[in-house]
């Protein structure tokens, strides 16, 4: 269940911190853009909470991918689906939510499912043919060198980001208002939760209800 103190201690998180909006800007060139970290203090704490890797941190050695999708929505359980791939092409899929107890305790499910290699193709497509690669991390403010000044704050608190290391190196992306995705993103976000759907709880508060 979820707790109206968990929900109300979400909230503030999320409001009080840099939250971004879903313009997601594209390098007119195309070309793959410097990987960067989330401006997000509230994107590391539910990480945190979800048991997730960083996945800026994981050096990408050419043999294995890792792709995820994670949702910090305002009213429903914060939402991981994350996609390892082994250098054999081998793609095992881990869905997981964090939930509060009755002592407003987190509380984290989790639950594993392969991924076939049709699904991954189709992944990776939606991710070349849109031009994730070349997206800014964030909707904000950029000087001269490229370098983020300030990020655009979303106003209903919610968050989207998508991740991706391969042997191109790591890129994400944050969408920060769910309600106006951008069609750069969304095909991505549609293949990793059309994989994921079939393994998800059921509930009012669950992000694939």
């Amino acid at each position: 269940m979820i707790r109206p103190l968990a929900i109300t201690t979400a909230c503030m998180i999320l409001l009080g911190t840099a939250v971004h909006t879903t313009k997601l800007h594209a390098q007119a060139s195309g070309a793959d853009l410097p990987s960067e970290q989330f401006d997000s203090p509230a994107f590391y704490y539910w990480l945190e909470q979800l048991q997730e890797p960083d996945l800026f941190k994981q050096p990408a050695t050419g043999k294995s991918e890792v792709y995820r999708f994670t949702a910090i929505p305002f009213r429903k359980l914060k939402t991981s689906v994350r996609i390892d791939v082994s250098a054999d092409g081998t793609a095992i899929g881990r869905l997981k939510t964090v939930e509060f107890n009755d002592a407003d305790k987190p509380v984290l499910k989790s639950v594993q499912f392969d991924v076939t290699s049709a699904q991954l193709a189709q992944l990776r497509s939606a991710l070349n043919t849109t031009g994730f690669w070349s997206m800014r991390t964030h909707d904000g403010h950029y000087d001269e060198t490229g370098k983020l000044v300030s990020v655009i704050i979303c106003a209903d608190g919610d968050g989207l980001y998508l991740e991706a290391n391969t042997r191109r190196g790591y890129h994400g992306v944050s969408n920060g208002c769910p309600k106006e995705r951008t069609e750069q993103m969304t095909p991505a976000l549609a293949v990793l939760k059309d994989i994921a759907r079939p393994f998800a709880p059921k509930g009012p508060y669950h992000y694939f209800d």
